[in-house]
């Protein structure tokens, strides 16, 4: 684990008011290809004493972008002050360059790391902190909050999961792929680009490479 500076550039103007009360933190919690895929930790720098509840959220973006540490939201992080939580936010394999059952694995293997390994990565570095890991808060939007059902539907943690705060899930699929053929009469469409953009670019990407 190692200590890291969140990108202001990134995040919610509301969010930049509240971020110089954390310490971040990165961490890798699983590799492919010898590669890292990260976690971040985000820790208010003033907590009362005893083990602390952990709020842990996935990013949004369609399952095609976004960052754990990018657009964090405000009123996640005011949640870790009120109730001096840790914020573990994990990045996950995204689409086109991978596949979403990818994703899926990322989360189950984020959920594992989190069951036997946190604990000790995170008291290496801050000795004095206990993760209280069944007082836990699993939150996200859009992807994010179809990754957070998908925790609690699908058994990915033996972890006591207190409260789900999933906001626009994309949860029924089918319809979330049903493009009509004019993309632009529907307000959640853009216009369709030619498939062979997608093949260039993948065909661009380094061998093994993880987006």
């Amino acid at each position: 684990m190692e200590p890291y500076t969140i990108d202001p550039e990134k995040q919610w103007s509301n969010t930049l008011k509240i971020l110089p009360q954390f310490d971040a933190y990165r961490v890798a919690y699983k590799h492919v290809n010898n590669q890292p895929i990260h976690a971040f930790f985000v820790i208010p720098k003033s907590l009362p004493p005893g083990p602390r509840p952990l709020l842990v959220r996935f990013h949004g973006g369609g399952w095609t972008e976004g960052e754990a540490d990018a657009s964090l939201r405000p009123f996640f992080l005011e949640l870790a002050l009120k109730y001096g939580a840790v914020v573990l936010a994990p990045d996950y394999r995204l689409r086109p360059e991978h596949e979403m059952v990818d994703g899926i694995n990322d989360v189950r293997s984020f959920w594992k790391w989190v069951e036997q390994d946190a604990q000790s990565v995170l008291q290496k570095s801050i000795p004095a902190l206990e993760l209280d890991v069944n007082n836990l808060l699993i939150g996200g939007e859009s992807a994010g909050g179809y990754l957070t059902a998908q925790t609690a539907l699908l058994g990915m943690t033996k972890l006591s999961i207190k409260v789900l705060f999933i906001q626009y899930p994309a949860l029924d699929l089918k319809d979330a792929f049903d493009i009509p053929e004019d993309p632009t009469s529907h307000p959640a469409f853009t216009p369709r680009i030619p498939y062979s953009l997608v093949e260039d670019h993948l065909a661009a990407l380094e061998p093994g490479a993880i987006c």
